[in-house]
């Protein structure tokens, strides 16, 4: 449902009604509708046919990461909204684009997201081909409906793509995701602009990438920055704009003290990225 919900007894009959549906999930998502609540922890996943069962909105959750008191305290305070739970999902794409000042809707980019149990991992560029047009026309019609609505400048969907073939968006963001600043970097890096999918702009070059966020506090920790460079360098995957290929670091203020950094390999096709982005850790881990 879109409707922000304030109570317990208006959660239970958004989520019968939109379990009653014949294609009705038997799972829903009560989500708080609070920014404060991300990553998860202000989700609820409840079985909507212990629900339509007479069962208590409690006695119907399957997974809850906060104390229920809390959570049902919250929906008091914050409200929440009643989401399909969609199952057998196989990719999460995401579109970024933006909205000019004129109200001109552009597509940047698309990626797919890498996830872990809902967490935002990394993601890869390009999405894959056979849902390029499909997420490009969907974000058009979001961007103009913003833009009608008086949103200006970076705007994000996040979509799942299910094994029965719906491409569902999930969420919008009125902001710049965690893409933006990977873009950004391989823009810099290499002296052109993504297109949409696959390709720089200006000079036409096919252009795949890998973003990981590498937290390996026991291998990692005390690492410094310089040796942490040198170690990529020495395995001869560090970015070359020659070459048009390499591993790029940031966020390296936190690798020595809590073994965090992130890293995006970029080539012209995945399969090499990935082997960059493979060899690169490789390097690091050694070094350590």
């Amino acid at each position: 449902g879109d409707q922000v919900l304030r109570s317990v007894k208006e959660v239970v009959s958004e989520a019968i009604r939109l379990a009653s549906h014949s294609t009705g999930p038997a799972r829903a998502v009560v989500k708080l509708d609070h920014p404060g609540w991300s990553a998860g922890m202000g989700n609820a996943l409840i079985d909507c046919d212990k629900l339509a069962g007479g069962a208590s909105l409690e006695g119907c959750l399957t997974a809850l990461r906060i104390p229920w008191p809390v959570f049902e305290s919250e929906i008091v305070r914050s409200g929440a909204v009643v989401e399909e739970f969609a199952a057998g999902v196989i990719s999460s794409p995401s579109g970024q684009g933006t909205i000019d000042r004129d109200g001109t809707v552009t597509l940047r980019a698309v990626h797919q997201q890498l996830l872990d149990g809902g967490h935002f991992l990394g993601s890869t560029y390009p999405c894959r081909k056979r849902l390029q047009n499909r997420i490009a026309g969907a974000m058009g019609r979001i961007g103009r409906a913003l833009a009608e609505k008086g949103v200006r400048g970076t705007y994000g969907v996040d979509f799942v793509e299910v094994e029965s073939g719906r491409l569902i968006a999930v969420e919008i963001n009125i902001r710049k995701l965690g893409t933006n600043h990977v873009m950004s970097y391989v823009e810099a890096a290499t002296g052109d602009r993504l297109a949409p999918f696959g390709h720089l702009e200006r000079s036409g070059r096919p252009i795949s990438y890998v973003h990981r966020r590498l937290f390996r506090p026991a291998e990692l920790t005390g690492l410094p920055i310089p040796k942490a460079i040198e170690a990529v360098r020495g395995a001869g995957v560090l970015w070359s704009r020659e070459r048009g290929e390499g591993a790029v670091l940031h966020i390296l203020g936190a690798l020595p003290a809590c073994g965090y950094l992130e890293m995006v390999t970029i080539a012209e096709d995945l399969e090499r990225a990935h082997e960059l982005d493979r060899r690169a850790e490789e390097a690091l881990i050694r070094r350590s």
